[in-house]
């Protein structure tokens, strides 16, 4: 039974009203609480009355009993309930009869309180199948091509139309959309036209492009409006090399100079390239503000070209000031110890920005301390542009000489121009900007009588704290954990400490780093280093502590990407080779390396180049004096063939020592080759003179070479194959390729967001008889 109700009620005068208690019989049971508006069993409940409603699947017997209860005590109920006493126990005793009825029913969840009836499946919906043909003359392939890029007709072609209506306004979209890729292209006169062929089966849409001849540049023209005071000449104190150019001193009037060359096909996207490249200039040459005006474009069916009329509003001639930082979380230069200031001083980024004050506006320099300031690891954020100060701003700060408003300069939307009309081509922001009005640009900028004004750096803080963790894997090795902790702003001038702790079966090693950014100067860093290693390896034993301290600088201008250190080291211990029992020694090294870094990512590279050279002379004691040499260079290269998922790698390295024979050199300065890090297949530090019971001995010189390629599957998985070579020589000069031994395998990439976990499987070729058929290797980031 379904939809059938049952009221048991007790009235109860509350006001005017009655309470009712009553019971659905329908499918799965509910309590519900409802206000009841309808005819109940006859009786009608004054409204805003309340009922207790229960569904069940069916009348169950106990249910019965209830209503035939409740009726034959009707009358007795009523005289019941004046005893207040005995009213509520027969409310209690109502209930629970009830609650029985729901108890012993079956139900589902399904139900609903109103008669359900059941709907009838609608029908299947009628759709048409159809083929899409796009055509043009041979020599317009390309044009095809950006058509079934962008068109309708193929996107949606899984998603069949209902009516031919459908399909009909389908096509005439490609129709407008092919048009637009014709002018797009230079084609003004071209034509296009659609048929769709409904006696066909399926129907075919077909589109087809008539080109016709193609528009060339024509004349071009650049006017300048010069907007805002001019700045007085700059302070003939300002050395020469940061002075920079006016743009305005050689302003080009044409588009030749920004890659319009005039007789060149009228494409849109170059002729909008070429403004966009005028505005970049002008932000390089003292122009923050510039943008374009209206632009005018004009084309002429008689002689097939386009002509093109460009206004560029210059916006105020600026030089570059100093920084003002606006974040709550860098402490003031004038009280860098205030208690519970946060982390970063403002003095240090201060130092950290690549311009001269009173050089002209340079947006690349602004560029350039984004990167730094990225690089330092201690911002989320970063926004760069010229200050808008309010005017108590701009007093405190000193900058109260005028404001570009009182001097005539209206404001201006950095990027963003009124009159610009929708076809012009969005002019870039300057460096670190958002192309939008941003907070405070109401307000005025402020500058010096010779055009110097701030440049207001928004900063947001990162986690200046960092743990990580990292599990390895090989064969020869065994496995290997590593543990690590860094603070990145230890005393808020941005000094990063950095405590690591790799642990294996064979090696235990404690390290510390330090490093002081901007150290006297701007590219300059202090570092130190300390170590302790507990090693136990076939070649050697070896128990020592190390400390280094020196200078690192970063060369940028015509050395862009090199870095150049000189440290002075200490190091002592004790080792047992297999030339003889233990022994102690101690050295004083001298370590200097140079490198250049062109690649796009520390553990995922796939373009540039690495190379690092590394010199150190050494004295010191090891069994007698020593004085040695030692050398080494390590070069590699990314290169990706026109196929963003294959990039080519390869790896080159020798190294050298000279000075001493090789058993009066320490184990541990020795060169050895083969495992994960060199030589895959072959045994860690295996290859080389062994000693007649077959242990590595290590050598005076080393040759590595690795070449893979690195295919990238899906976005999360990879196949690497990959050739490695190489040989330990007793000589103190490699002999350039001659007797390696090479190994051949296959590795497996799955790509993270921490970079690629690598597990390879490598073989050797030579010397079988004393390695493992093959060996595996598992850490984090690629082999090289």
């Amino acid at each position: 039974m379904r939809g059938e109700w049952l009221y048991l009620f007790c009235r109860q005068r509350v006001g005017s009203s009655f309470l009712f208690y009553a019971i659905h019989y329908g499918k799965g049971p509910k309590w519900k609480w409802k206000r009841e508006t309808r005819l109940c069993g006859g009786h009608a409940p004054a409204r805003g009355d309340y009922h207790l409603d229960v569904r069940c699947s069916r009348i169950h017997y106990a249910v019965m009993l209830v209503s035939v209860l409740c009726s034959w005590c009707r009358k007795a109920v009523r005289s019941v309930f004046r005893n207040g006493a005995i009213r509520a126990y027969a409310v209690g005793f109502a209930l629970c009869l009830l609650l029985s009825g729901c108890l012993f029913g079956s139900g589902n969840k399904q139900d609903t309180l109103q008669p359900m009836t059941d709907e009838a499946p609608n029908p299947a919906k009628k759709t048409i199948r159809y083929s899409v043909r796009l055509q043009s003359d041979p020599q317009n392939g390309d044009l095809v091509s950006e058509l079934r890029e962008n068109s309708q007709l193929v996107w949606l072609h899984d998603d069949l139309p209902d009516s031919r209506v459908g399909l009909e306004r389908r096509a005439l979209e490609d129709v407008e959309t092919a048009r637009k890729i014709l002018h797009s292209q230079g084609y003004y006169d071209g034509t296009v036209r659609h048929h769709i062929n409904w006696e066909a089966q399926p129907p075919e849409a077909s589109i087809t492009l008539r080109p016709g001849e193609r528009y060339v540049i024509g004349p071009t023209k650049l006017r300048y409006e010069r907007t805002g005071p001019e700045g007085e000449p700059v302070d003939k104190d300002l050395p020469e090399s940061v002075r920079g150019v006016d743009f305005m001193e050689n302003a080009p009037d044409t588009l030749e100079a920004f890659g319009l060359a005039k007789g060149s096909p009228a494409e849109a996207q170059t002729v909008l390239n070429a403004v966009t490249s005028v505005v970049t200039a002008m932000r390089k040459a003292g122009y923050p503000l510039a943008e374009q005006g209206k632009a005018r474009y004009i084309i002429d069916r008689s002689t097939h070209t386009l002509e093109a009329d460009v206004l560029i509003k210059t916006g105020p001639l600026l030089r570059m000031g100093p920084v003002l930082i606006k974040e709550e979380n860098v402490r003031p230069a004038d009280n860098p110890d205030a208690p519970g200031a946060p982390a970063v001083n403002e003095d240090y980024l201060n130092k950290l920005s690549p311009w001269i004050e009173g050089q002209y506006w340079n947006d690349d320099l602004l560029k350039e301390y984004r990167t730094t300031l990225q690089e330092t690891g201690l911002f989320s954020a970063i926004d760069m542009k010229p200050a808008r100060l309010s005017p108590e701003q701009a007093k405190s700060a000193g900058w109260t000489d005028r404001s570009l408003a009182e001097a005539g300069f209206s404001e201006l939307p950095l990027g963003d121009s009124a009159d610009a009309p929708s076809s012009a081509p969005p002019a870039d922001p300057p460096a670190g900007g958002t192309g939008k009005k941003a907070a405070g640009s109401d307000m005025p900028i402020w500058m010096t009588s010779d055009g110097t004004t701030p440049v207001s750096l928004t900063v947001r803080d990162a986690p200046p704290r960092t743990v990580s963790g990292g599990l390895q894997y090989s064969t020869d090795t065994g496995f290997g954990v590593r543990g690590a902790w860094e603070n990145r702003n230890l005393f808020g001038g941005g000094e990063q400490l950095r405590v690591t702790a790799p642990i294996s079966e064979d090696s235990q090693s404690l390290n510390a780093s330090f490093r002081k950014p901007a150290f006297g100067i701007r590219d300059q860093a202090l570092v130190g280093e300390a170590w302790a290693i507990n090693e136990t390896t076939d070649a050697y034993d070896q128990s020592a502590l190390s400390f280094a301290a020196g200078l690192e600088r970063r060369f940028r201008k015509d050395w862009r990407n090199w870095w150049a250190s000189a440290r002075v080291s200490v190091e002592a211990g004790s080792l047992k080779d297999n030339y003889r029992g233990r022994r102690t020694y101690s050295l004083l090294g001298f370590p200097l390396s140079v490198r250049r870094d062109t690649t796009n990512s520390l553990l995922n590279p796939t373009t540039g180049t690495r190379v690092t050279l590394e010199v150190t002379p050494y004295t010191g004691t090891f069994n007698g004096p020593l004085t040695t040499v030692r050398t080494r260079l390590d070069a590699s290269g990314y290169w990706s063939p026109g196929w963003d998922r294959l990039v080519l790698a390869g790896r080159a390295a020798a190294g050298s020592l000279t000075g001493e024979n090789v058993r009066n050199i320490p184990a541990s300065l020795r060169f050895y080759s083969g495992g994960g890090g060199s030589v895959r297949g072959y045994k860690y530090q295996s290859l080389g003179p062994h000693d007649r019971n077959g242990d590595p001995l290590g050598g005076l010189s080393f040759t590595d070479v690795s070449l893979e390629a690195r295919f990238r599957i899906t976005e999360s998985f990879g196949i690497v194959p990959f050739v490695d070579g190489g040989m330990v020589y007793e000589t103190t000069m490699p002999d350039w390729g001659r007797d390696l031994s090479w190994g051949v395998g296959l590795g497996f990439r799955y790509y993270t967001l921490i970079g690629p976990i690598r597990l390879d499987i490598a073989t050797p070729l030579q010397d079988r008889d004393n390695n493992k058929a093959f060996q595996i290797y598992l850490s984090i980031g690629q082999a090289f």
